[in-house]
């Protein structure tokens, strides 16, 4: 029988053996939604490539472009209410909300809107202008 305890076993052991997975092959698993009933478990998870490339960027570039940024914002750090985040992800089917941001502090992932996360990094003038020091430096 499958309980609630078992899963979070589960779930430490897989984790576990991903670990390995993982420096291999130079990705990211990021486990998803959960569900499981008392014979049946399931878990969901996302697979992400810690490769930097020209396509790479190319990509992400295009995709914070789409949705209104001048160059590409993953990776940048904002401070929110006395939290600092990081920019991790866009979401481009969310139209309200599609910069996913991970609180560096607890760990926890959150929303946010195109202008919000403009007005946070300083506005454009700023972002361009750190996105060209970071090139230049690194």
């Amino acid at each position: 029988m499958i309980t609630r305890d078992k899963v979070i076993r589960i779930q430490e052991k897989l984790k576990q053996a991903i670990k390995q997975i993982e420096t291999e092959e130079n990705v990211q698993f990021e486990f998803g939604s959960i569900s499981f009933t008392a014979q049946r478990y399931q878990n969901s998870f996302v697979v992400k490539t810690l490769e930097k490339n020209d396509k790479i960027d190319g990509i992400m570039e295009r995709t914070c472009k789409s949705i209104g940024f001048t160059q590409n914002v993953i990776g940048m750090e904002f401070t929110y209410r006395g939290s600092k985040y990081e920019i991790t992800d866009i979401k481009t089917k969310n139209r309200k909300y599609p910069v996913i941001a991970i609180d560096l502090n607890s760990k926890t992932t959150y929303k946010f809107g195109v202008e919000s996360v403009k007005k946070l990094l300083g506005g454009d003038n700023i972002i361009n202008r750190n996105k060209n020091l970071d090139k230049l430096v690194g």
